[in-house]
This record gives C-alpha cells, structure tokens and sequence, in this order.
C-alpha cells in the first residue's frame, strides 16, 4: 500500500551536549514520519532503533506497519547527540533513562499532529530502543499527563532500568538463543510485573538469536559478546504476535 512520507530534513547533527529546546529542534530535525493514506485520524507508534541508529531494519517496519495503517514515527536518538556511529560499544554515552526523554518528545510530536488520535498512540522498541521502553512506560510525558497506551519491545535487555510498574500492556517478544539480552531476565521481570498487577504477554522463539528479525544480517554473525543473526521464522511469528497485540490495544 502506498505511504505517503514526511522526511523532517536530515540536517547536519546537533553536538553530542545538545539538551533542553536543542536536543528537541534536533530530534525534530532528524525524526522520520509515515502516515497511512486514507482519512485519519490514525493510531500513532513511536519506533525506538538498537544501539546501532536508525537502519533498514526500523524503515522495513515502519512502512509495514503503515501499511497496516498506523503513523510511522521513527526518532533518531543518535544524530542529534553527534552519536552517528551508534552506541554499542559505548552504552554509558546514552543510557536508557536519558534515551527516554526521546520518547517523550515522540509521544508529544504525535499527540499534536491532527493526522492522529490522541489516545491512540503506542511505544515499540529494538534492543537498546526496547531498554528504552522499559525506561519510558508509564510515566507522564505531556503536561496534561497521559502517556502511551501500549508498548511492545523487541530483545530488551531487562538488567538495568527496571520499573516498578508499567502502567498500559506490553508485549516482549524475545529470542530463545539470545546471548546478548537474555530472555530470562525479562521473564523474571514479565512476571513481577503482572504479580504486581500489569500487563506483561511474552513469547520467547526457540530459534531466535539476538536481531533476529533483521533480515539484512546472516543466520549467525558475532556481535558484541555474542551472536546475533536473522532467522526468518520467528520473524514472521514476531510480526505476526505484534499485529494482534497492536490491533487488540490500538485499534485498526
């Protein structure tokens, strides 16, 4: 299905101390919107990148999820830090808990724009962008309060920014074969979670390595003090699971 895409102007790089109004003029700058066709308002999803920035992976789900019909807004938390490169060997450059605030302008960015439903907005993220998530879910992030009505993580790792509660349902989807970010850790955490009350849906595929749904990487490559590959089976199941969970709490 066609999209119609709102590239807000990829601009030299706000410097890596860029904060406050900055790091927002920044974000803007470099933030990448699709919206469905058709008459909206349509469900908006905030889409956070691993630690590597924004690549083909986060573009191939967006304008899938698009055409689904849910606005696409993908944020660059790397460029407007002069973080290019990525920070996967440098996590303490850009930790979860910081990254957060990125979210929150997402959310924001979405909740004004006419073409979307305010109540209607929903939180995914990709390894360091799933951390992220974790880091972000139920706060308030607009000064009238509110927050995302969903969110869905892809291979998080779940030893660090633990919440105590998340608030709005949220759906782990997580590799069996991940050595990078186990699943373990984030079973424990889906279980604390829902004793305390929340909404935590895990599926862990049996098969799946760490970015395994990044079809551009081989079955098995070494990746930081791991492995990582693509296995297009659990991706498919993934993609399956997500589309239910959205469609469930979203709409459409």
């Amino acid at each position: 299905m066609p999209v119609l895409c709102l590239l807000l102007c990829l601009l030299a790089p706000v410097p890596a101390r860029a904060a406050g109004a900055d790091l927002e003029a920044g974000l803007e700058r470099q933030a990448l919107l699709k919206l469905p066709t058709g008459q909206g308002p349509f469900p908006g999803l905030v889409m956070l990148s691993g630690c590597r920035g924004v690549g083909r992976n986060d573009l191939a789900s967006a304008e899938r999820l698009t055409g689904l019909g849910y606005a696409c807004l993908i944020v660059d938390s790397m460029g407007p830090r002069g973080l290019d490169g990525g920070v996967c060997t440098r996590l303490s450059m850009l930790r979860p808990e910081v990254r957060a605030g990125d979210a929150g302008w997402g959310f924001r960015f979405l909740k004004a724009r006419p073409e979307i439903d305010p109540n209607r907005i929903g939180l995914l993220g990709w390894s360091h962008g799933g951390s992220t998530v974790l880091a972000t879910i139920g706060r308030d992030l607009a000064p009238d309060g509110g927050g995302f009505r969903a969110a869905a993580v892809f291979y998080p790792h779940c030893g660090f920014s633990l919440p105590e509660r998340i608030g709005p349902p949220l759906l782990m989807l997580l590799g069996g074969l991940d050595d990078i970010c186990p699943a373990g850790l984030c079973l424990d955490l889906a279980e604390r979670l829902n004793r305390a009350g929340d909404s935590v849906q895990t599926m862990v595929l049996p098969r799946a390595r760490h970015a395994f749904d990044h079809a551009d990487l081989p079955p098995v490559v070494t990746f930081l003090s791991g492995t990582a590959g693509y296995d297009p089976g659990s991706a498919q199941a993934a993609r399956e699971a997500l589309e239910v969970f959205l469609k469930r709490h979203l709409g459409n």
